[in-house]
Order: structure tokens, then sequence, then C-alpha cells
């Protein structure tokens, strides 16, 4: 996995999340030098997406309305919002995108507002708890967290536990 980002701080701050993940390969590359080297995937901002042509799918990071029309011709393979990333979000889109899912953290226009209290939710679903295993978990009523999981369905425009977790992954959210 390549990262391409013009602002020295932003770039590293990315590699040093990325590398958080051990099972990443993270490399600082150029769009130049980054036909060099082999990359699955590259992590790349929003102007440069604009000005090149990648080989790799690209994930683009920035202040971006529209991905699609923001890099041209390129295969946008997730895109992430700088003012509302999480690092948690950044592995998750990665991983998705890794896997060749396609991932766009907001989705209709802005991403759906969600607390880490959601997150764990989230998270909590994915990893197939029941209701009452979430409830204990989390030190909320069984009621509560059916409450919870309503909103979320709402929110995120699913009709089950698999869908919230297919949107929650395409979204970048877990």
């Amino acid at each position: 996995m390549a990262v391409i980002e013009e602002d020295d701080l932003l770039r590293y701050g990315l590699v040093g999340c990325l590398n958080e993940d051990q099972r990443l390969e993270v490399m600082v590359a150029t769009p130049e030098t980054l036909e060099r080297h082999e990359a699955d995937i590259a992590i790349v901002s929003s102007s440069v997406a604009r000005e090149h042509l990648f080989a790799c799918p690209i994930i683009i990071y920035g202040d971006i309305a529209h991905a699609a029309t923001t890099a041209g011709h390129n295969d946008i393979a997730g895109a992430l919002h700088r003012s509302s990333l999480t690092i948690a979000q950044l592995h998750a889109t990665v991983h998705a995108a890794a896997a060749g899912l396609r991932v766009n953290s907001h989705a209709n226009g802005h991403a759906p507002p969600v607390d880490s209290r959601e997150i764990r939710l989230l998270e909590l679903i994915a990893d197939g708890c029941s209701t009452r295993e979430i409830a204990e978990q989390m030190s909320y009523s069984e009621r509560t967290i059916k409450k919870l999981i309503t909103g979320l369905e709402d929110r995120l425009d699913a009709r089950s536990r698999p869908q919230i977790v297919a949107q929650a992954i395409r979204r970048g959210l877990i």
C-alpha cells in the first residue's frame, strides 16, 4: 500500500496510523515513483487524484464532496474526508478496499452522525453478539440496545443486522 500526500505532516500522520496495523506494508510514494513499485492500493490526496492516473485502485483522502468527479478516470476504492477521519475508519477502508469492496464514508452526501457508543454497538453487532450480550458488555438494558439498533437501521438504510454491518463497512464506520 502506498501513501501519496503533498503535505509532510499529513503524509507522516497517515503512514503512522497505517503502520499501527501490522498486516499492512506501507510505503510513501509520489505519483511518479508509484509507477516503478507495485502497490495494491494507494491512499491519494484529492488534488493528486485529479492530476494523475493510477494503475492501482485508490482511496481518496481530503476535503472532497464527490469522489467520482474529483478523481477523473481512476479506480476509486474509497473516499475519506479529512475532517471526520478516525484510525478505525482508515484501517477498515483499507481492508475493505483490499477485499475488493468500494467504500464511501459519505454516502448520500454525508456520513451519518455516529458517536463512540454507536461505533462500539456496530463492532459488537459485527462480532455476532446477541442483544443480551451487547447489553451486558455496554451496561445498558436490552430495550435500550434494541432502540439503538433500530436507530442505526434507520440512519444506515438497513433492514437487518447484517445490512447494518455491511453499510457500516461501506461507509468506513467500522
